[in-house]
């Protein structure tokens, strides 16, 4: 599988993550910016960075790194969710 081919393969099982939550799921035009998404819910929106991690030798199913970011031009962080399984 290709780079960008793997990193497709994580952005649609976390889009499928954050939908099956309840979220509102919208994608950025492009690839210039520092986040894959931003998901919405109550009205509170978060930028979300995907990370293709691998398979795990005799396993069908892939490790997906998922994580919140925020802030402005002097301040960022970036919050870990919890390793799910897809």
């Amino acid at each position: 599988m290709l780079p960008k081919e793997k990193g497709d393969f994580a952005l649609a099982h976390a889009i499928k993550y954050y939908l099956t939550r309840g979220y509102e799921v919208c994608l950025p035009i492009g690839d210039k910016r520092d986040y894959d998404l931003i998901v919405e819910k109550n009205n509170f929106l978060e930028r979300v960075q995907v990370k293709y991690a691998g398979l795990y030798p005799g396993k069908d199913k892939c490790l997906v790194g998922l994580r919140i970011t925020g802030g402005n031009q002097s301040y960022h962080y970036a919050k870990k969710i919890q390793r799910q399984f897809f």
